[in-house]
């Protein structure tokens, strides 16, 4: 029973325009949003690891003791 205007007929055109409009929106956004690094590994030493933001926080240390701004 296929008539205009009969409330079957409503929701399955809206359901797809859901899914068409999220879809549309999946291909327009930007997947880099997850994928931000946070801190890198520089160094391995031994069974730790050394993080560029440790290395530079001990390179600024070091730089203000010893005058070497």
């Amino acid at each position: 029973m296929k008539m205009r205007g009969n409330g079957l007929e409503f929701p399955f055109r809206s359901t797809r325009l859901v899914f068409l409009l999220i879809w549309c929106f999946s291909l327009f956004t930007d997947s880099s949003f997850a994928q931000k690094v946070l801190d890198r590994i520089v160094a391995v030493v031994g069974n730790q690891i050394i993080l560029e933001s440790e290395l530079k926080a001990q390179l600024a240390l070091y730089a203000t003791q010893f005058g070497m701004d």
